[in-house]
């Protein structure tokens, strides 16, 4: 019997990786096992997705994808027999971090979808060898449309607020916003100096806004997002798809929050 493990993989692909342990004559039994559970899942998460922002709103999507899709997939792994979680090459939270069969085709899921293939088409299902024992592992595609997300976040606040969208901003405070990017930056070099930073908060404020007061908050969820006691935000994250470094200001008006961006970035490349 093979050890079997499926994965759902992202490009800004979600991948779902399966696993399992087969002899040769199991390899198309396990492929289609894998490819129904595939399409099964997606489904699943989009009727839980528009249930809860039913529910909640918008944000409840964001709970959905960090608290209920994890559990989800243990379940169905638990039902199936199958190993099943999330991966991607961009991933927020560090359980969805792949590993090196998983990177490789997730890479290969990139280089295919450049030459033109299909999203729909893009799944890797093979034999491998795992700590001296053969598995069955299989990832499986499953795009997202990132650009849709905030227009759907701005209906359903509309919808919850029962006013037009136009009528939205009116309740907000004027904030300007500025990025920018050092390029050429070998990724691991941004996910060190962050990772310092995170733990660090002087450190990150010295070298992030020093002239912005105190840091009151710090967000982790995509990189190092930084707040201020001014009420300005610093945001670093490295690119997911280039050897970049990004950064994001805000500010109460633009020109601030272009020098915020600006001399943080060249504060990091004095460092570089």
């Amino acid at each position: 019997m093979l050890r079997r493990s499926f994965l759902i993989a992202a490009l800004a692909t979600l991948p779902i990786a399966f696993a399992a342990t087969p002899g040769q004559a199991d390899t198309a039994r396990y492929l289609e096992e894998a490819r129904k559970l595939a399409s099964s899942m997606p489904p699943k998460l989009v009727e839980v997705l528009e249930d809860e922002i039913a529910k909640g709103g918008a944000a409840q999507a964001i709970a959905v994808c960090r608290e209920k899709a994890p559990k989800m997939a243990a379940a169905a792994s638990e039902q199936s027999g199958w190993n099943i979680r999330r991966v991607s090459l961009k991933n927020r939270n560090p359980k969805a971090a792949p590993d090196a069969w998983e990177k490789a085709a997730l890479e290969e899921f990139d280089r295919r979808a450049a030459a033109g293939e299909s999203a729909a088409n893009l799944e890797k299902g093979e034999v491998v060898s795992d700590g001296g024992q053969q598995v069955y592992r299989y990832m499986k595609a499953l795009p997202t449309r990132d650009s849709l997300l905030p227009m759907l976040a701005l209906l359903a606040m509309a919808r919850a607020k029962g006013c037009p969208v136009s009528q939205l901003a009116d309740a907000l405070p004027r904030r300007f916003t500025a990025s920018d990017r050092i390029q050429n930056v070998p990724t691991e070099f941004s996910r060190t100096l962050i990772a310092r930073l995170q733990q660090a908060p002087a450190e990150a404020a010295a070298l992030m806004a020093p002239d912005a007061g105190d840091v009151i908050a710090i967000d982790t969820t995509d990189g190092l997002r930084t707040s201020f006691a001014t009420g300005e935000i610093v945001h670093l994250r490295p690119s997911g798809n280039a050897p970049e470094l990004r950064c994001y200001a805000e500010a109460a008006d633009e020109p601030r929050a272009r020098a915020l961006c600006d001399a943080c970035l060249d504060r990091i490349a004095a460092t570089a």
